[in-house]
């Protein structure tokens, strides 16, 4: 028991010693550029746009002297647990703001099958969210659920550092490798065709010394018929390493947190050309941390072949995505980010949050 007291005691320092770090440049800048539409937050904002996007997976929360309290969404309870664990991690370290605020708990800002401009009003608050298209607008980017989820981002680090040591890159094969469900933005009999799942399980088929890729499960049932042939099975994070060449794909939105493992894992990122982004995209820069292909997969022969010429230059830039990973992707630094987040948001805010009512729609959370 005391062993355990003082691992979570050291946790909190390390967490403690993040937030109080000097934030990296590219913080600095993704905080800036998701900030700048905004001179001032007021209560007629919040309540303004609340009331447009509360059907839409949008919760309030409000955080007062140490306290959370939510508003909307009781449905989603999965997605608001999640995220209040990530706000009492954070304050068993470092105090948070008094704040009032607004986050979708979708896949991202906006998803495909909800209005393209459901948060938008004349008063306008910002958002929170995981990920968003590039042009949406007054949506402010925060780290997702799963990379603090311990089923998830958490458990699977160890694992990816042990698989680098013990399959460094001259062992790994030089092939792509990818699985996945046909989640993106949903397939119908007019449509699968066009779908980038479909076309690189397609070329996986037709090209199988190259890449190896398919389909772990089809979805919805009126194609699974017509794709059943692409179904090759699941692979877990640590099988994904077997192999140089590394794929990520957009989902439903962006894909979490499967780009930051591949990022982390010592291959090559392969990433897909998307108008979707997350809070840390903006500080990678291709060829650099990644090799980008098309959306479409229509030159990703062509870049496996000139990986193939050029192995070294490949190896440094999945050395370089890894460092990047392990500087600002790993647990403690996604919870300072969301802190820093918190932090300038709160600056903006034009109101007292500690003399504001609290109605009856408003239920305190616990740990």
């Amino acid at each position: 028991m005391i062993g355990f007291g003082l691992y979570k005691n050291s946790e909190k320092i390390a967490l403690w010693f993040a937030i109080q770090s000097s934030q990296p440049e590219w913080v600095k800048k993704q905080l800036t550029a998701d900030f700048s539409p905004f001179k001032k937050v007021t209560q007629q904002d919040l309540d303004a746009t609340f009331e447009k996007a509360k059907h839409y997976q949008v919760v309030r929360y409000r955080l007062i002297d140490g306290k959370i309290f939510r508003q909307g969404e009781a449905h989603l309870l999965d997605r608001t647990r999640q995220f209040e664990k990530m706000l009492f991690r954070i304050q068993r370290s470092k105090k948070l703001p008094n704040l009032d605020c607004l986050i979708c708990l979708g896949d991202g800002v906006p998803e495909a099958y909800v209005p393209h401009d459901f948060w938008i009003t004349e008063h306008q608050a910002p958002l929170l969210a995981w990920a968003k298209k590039g042009d949406a607008p007054f949506v402010v980017l925060i780290p997702d659920i799963l990379t603090t989820r311990e089923a998830s981002w958490h458990k699977e680090i160890e694992g990816i550092n042990k698989k680098y040591r013990v399959t460094p890159w001259k062992k790994r094969k030089d092939m792509a490798f990818w699985r996945g469900a046909s989640n993106d933005k949903g397939y119908t009999l007019e449509n699968y065709a066009t779908k980038p799942r479909y076309l690189i399980s397609l070329l996986g088929k037709e090209h199988p010394h190259r890449i190896n890729a398919g389909f772990c499960r089809i979805f919805p049932e009126e194609v699974e018929h017509i794709l059943q042939h692409l179904i090759v099975g699941y692979a877990s994070v640590k099988e994904h390493l077997d192999f140089k060449y590394l794929p990520v794909l957009d989902g439903y939105m962006c894909t979490f947190p499967g780009f930051q493992w591949r990022l982390l894992s010592g291959s090559l990122t392969f990433k897909q050309s998307s108008d979707e982004m997350q809070y840390f995209y903006a500080a990678l820069k291709p060829y650099e941390h990644y090799v980008p292909i098309s959306h479409d997969m229509s030159d990703l022969l062509e870049k496996i072949a000139w990986a193939k010429e050029h192995d070294s230059q490949c190896h440094l830039i999945a050395e370089r995505a890894r460092a990047f990973a392990q500087e600002h992707l790993l647990p403690n630094q996604i919870y300072a980010y969301l802190y820093w987040v918190l932090d300038t948001y709160s600056r903006f805010q034009d109101f007292d949050l500690t003399v504001e009512p609290l109605g009856p729609e408003w239920q305190e959370q616990f740990r």
